[in-house]
């Protein structure tokens, strides 16, 4: 577990965490005037991420004990502290999913630093079939389903986990079945306008996307054959 902070004088540190098949993938570049490690002031825990020096450099060490006494006669510091943790958090949930880890690092922070969190509890709508979304939903913890409701009896057509994403290619198609929560799940949502700029500015994302699109309408097709199949019996 880690108990200090590093900020960064001189020189640059990369910040990896794992991607897909435990890929690297860049998170953050810290320069001068950087932090390293603030998310453990907060939330002690061990480091999840890989730390490389670029170049030379000289880091000051930060004792965790020190700080938290700070953070305590400050609140507008613990205000800016928590708003810089959620902020990265945004970055490593995006460059964690495996349609956008390869997304230049600043075309992701640009979509982390509008999107939004929110948090659903069991059992809970979220879209509904049809609707149109005016956002990209990013699972981030928990799951959720497509369920379709059928002879008085709804139906789990396809599971939504970790790293998948919702709407990014259906805004003109709407929602293809009833979008509810499993036993509780967290979703990053993230502006389909955002979302749209930077898939233009990148042009291999909307490939990947495109196929994306086209393999979860073949497995949500699938299902509901499968179901139809099973209620014809």
């Amino acid at each position: 577990m880690s108990d200090t902070l590093y900020l960064v004088c001189a020189g640059e540190l990369a910040e990896f965490t794992s991607g897909e098949q435990n890929r690297l993938v860049l998170l953050n570049l810290a320069g001068p005037g950087g932090l390293i490690g603030e998310k453990a002031l907060l939330q002690p825990e061990p480091y999840a991420t890989e730390i490389v020096a670029n170049k030379d450099t000289l880091v000051i060490k930060l004792p965790r004990r020190q700080m938290a006494a700070a953070l305590i006669r400050e609140p507008a510091l613990k205000n800016a502290l928590q708003h810089k943790i959620d902020a990265h958090n945004h970055v490593a949930w995006i460059s964690t999913c495996p349609l956008l880890q390869d997304v230049p690092l600043g075309m992701r922070k640009h979509l982390a630093a509008h999107s939004s969190l929110r948090q659903y509890g069991p059992d809970i709508l979220i879209h509904q079939a049809g609707d149109c979304l005016s956002c990209v939903d990013l699972v981030v913890r928990g799951a959720a389903d497509y369920r379709i409701e059928s002879d008085g009896c709804v139906k789990r057509v396809q599971s939504i986990t970790v790293g998948s994403l919702v709407g990014a290619v259906m805004q003109d198609h709407g929602c293809p079945a009833d979008m509810v929560s499993g036993q509780g799940v967290d979703i990053l949502h993230i502006p389909y306008t955002t979302f749209r700029n930077v898939t233009e500015a990148y042009p291999p994302l909307r490939k990947a996307l495109l196929g994306y699109a086209a393999r979860q309408q073949i497995l949500l097709m699938r299902n509901l054959t499968g179901l139809q199949t099973q209620q014809a019996k």
